[in-house]
């Protein structure tokens, strides 16, 4: 079972480092334009610890086209598919947040979680409000 966990996280380092490559050439293709990247948008992810890089990563599975949601039927289920408890679950969040890595949103009184597009990005094509939500604590 330890064979099978370093073997994912050996996969999730990996694509760690071909983002960071891609990081370097400073080009971001969003609405048809190429942008800069904001500042910090890779770095950030040298200071975290492999178990919230881990989790970040498996959360990138769910982020949905366009908008950068992460879609997700429950908190609940959420905690399920990271196979994390409550109090872990929110420290992870809280951390993610902190980083710019998520945004978490209120929108008609329920919970939207938004993965930052200048990490992870399903489509060349972005909501601008959702680019303009992560650039502007750059």
């Amino acid at each position: 079972m330890n064979s099978e966990f370093n073997k994912q996280l050996n996969v999730i380092l990996k694509t760690i480092e071909k983002l960071k490559e891609m990081s370097n050439e400073n080009k971001y293709l969003s609405n048809n334009e190429y942008l800069s990247y904001p500042k910090n948008s890779y770095t950030i992810l040298d200071t975290l610890d492999n178990d919230i890089l881990g989790m970040s990563f498996r959360l990138s599975f769910l982020v949905q086209e366009f908008s950068n949601e992460i879609v997700y039927p429950s908190a609940e289920k959420l905690m399920s598919y990271l196979k994390i408890r409550r109090s872990r679950f929110y420290e992870v969040m809280n951390i993610l947040e902190e980083n710019n890595i998520i945004k978490r949103v209120k929108k008609s009184g329920i919970g939207v979680i938004y993965f930052n597009p200048f990490i992870l990005c399903i489509s060349s094509n972005v909501d601008q409000e959702v680019e303009d939500m992560f650039r502007k604590d750059d």
